[in-house]
């Protein structure tokens, strides 16, 4: 109910309350000026006003207000959601085109940065929406004209990579750019992904992860790399379990991991995504079996003995797999959760914990359980037995077999001690 029509290109930002969706353009290609505010808690859709406002465009949310810049029209506003109105934005020294924008938001201002699908030269500009002001970015050192780049934010400086250039073709390279200085630094070209656009790139608080897009020539990726803009080095991403090549997809970074979905594959419109951690932000998980033990034996085929295993990860703690292995017959010696019970045999089992994290590493820990037979058997002596003597000589008498049992041991050893000589049964 009074949820967003069809579209695509719009824009949508997080106020920390609602996610606002604006503009873009239907199928047809028809521009959208419209746009509602989502409220997930209480699952419901409200209109936003559409008087004065822009049509599609590069978006942030600067705290109190989505500000959207570019569009088919080179202009902008400012919407403010307690109001539900639109307020325009200068356009003195706003950049000079009007469409292939990416823009990020510092903190204080907005960077916008790109140029369109012709070959007019790249520009940017930095709009500060307290005093409604635009201020020209230094194109020196700066990355080439392009289009379908992503641009980041690291706290600091915004990282501009990749995309198309309508004079050199698809890039892979790119450039950091520092709005205090106003100043380009360009991006080390070692190690670098492939040329690509229509890719991801989220910030970590650590590094830069680029993933996926493509070539244009039906090359969709699904490889990607990692950018820390400190050392000015790259490092591939793992394609261990990476999902399928996607291109035009979305990716957002959960403080922990990277989530991409969506988007274009190699022959579809994707429905599928994956989860990226990037390994150099975690540690291994802190694994402990427990001490080594000994138990006493319950019977021949086998005691129950209760583990107890813990494990401390990044993480959450929910996300702990625990998962233990040695010689009993449960899960064919295979059995998970931190404190099972298992079967083990009379002797000195080693048994081992794996703990794996969210991020897939794990660490290993053993425990040594000894199962004992400390109880000794019982033994019962057969009644006593009279015989009566039938001459001088030594006679034989028969000696009936004691009942013995033991709890652990099915076959007890059982010996009998004769001490021959002694008065007879006459006396003398």
């Amino acid at each position: 109910v009074n949820a967003a029509s069809a579209r695509q290109y719009h824009a949508a930002v997080w106020n920390g309350r609602e996610m606002l969706v604006w503009g873009g353009f239907a199928y047809s290609g028809q521009y959208k000026t419209t746009g509602p505010r989502y409220n997930p808690i209480t699952d419901t859709w409200v209109p936003m006003s559409s008087v004065g406002a822009p049509s599609f465009g590069a978006a942030v949310w600067t705290g109190t207000h989505l500000v959207i810049w570019g569009g088919a029209n080179r202009i902008g506003a400012r919407y403010d959601p307690d109001a539900d109105t639109w307020t325009a934005i200068s356009t003195a020294d706003a950049p000079s085109t009007p469409a292939g924008y990416t823009a990020i938001w510092t903190g204080r201002v907005m960077i916008v940065w790109g140029q369109n699908y012709t070959t007019s030269p790249n520009t940017g500009g930095r709009y500060d929406p307290v005093l409604d002001r635009w201020t020209s970015m230094s194109t020196a050192n700066g990355p080439s004209p392009r289009n379908g780049h992503t641009a980041v934010w690291d706290g600091r400086e915004l990282l501009v990579w990749g995309g198309t250039d309508p004079l050199f073709g698809y890039s892979n390279n790119g450039a950091r750019y520092d709005p205090v200085a106003d100043r380009w630094t360009p991006m080390s070209g070692i190690n670098t992904p492939s040329r690509r656009w229509h890719h991801t790139a989220v910030w970590t608080g650590k590094e830069m992860v680029v993933w996926g897009g493509d070539n244009g020539v039906f090359e969709i990726q699904k490889t990607g790399a990692r950018y820390d803009p400190a050392a000015d080095t790259w490092k591939p991403t793992s394609i261990n379990q990476a999902p399928p090549p996607h291109s035009r997809h979305t990716a957002v970074w959960t403080g922990k991991s990277m989530i991409v979905w969506g988007g274009e594959g190699v022959q579809y419109l994707q429905q599928n995504g994956g989860q990226y951690y990037p390994d150099s932000l975690f540690e291994p998980p802190v694994v402990d079996a427990g001490p080594d033990v000994t138990v006493e034996c319950a019977g021949p085929t086998g005691t129950s003995v209760s583990l107890r295993g813990s494990g401390l990860g990044c993480g959450e703690p929910s996300q702990l797999s625990f998962v233990w292995t040695g010689p009993f017959p449960e899960g064919s010696g295979r059995i998970h959760g931190d404190s099972p019970n298992v079967t083990l045999l009379p002797g000195v089992n080693e048994v081992t914990l794996t703990v794996t994290d969210e991020a897939g590493q794990g660490t290993t820990d053993s425990v040594a359980v000894t199962v004992a037979d400390n109880t000794p058997p019982t033994l019962t002596c057969p009644a006593a037995v009279t015989n009566e003597c039938t001459g001088p000589s030594v006679g034989q008498v028969p000696v009936l077999r004691g009942m013995t049992v033991d709890s652990c041991d099915p076959r007890p050893v059982v010996t009998n001690s004769f001490t021959p000589g002694g008065p007879d049964a006459s006396g003398a």
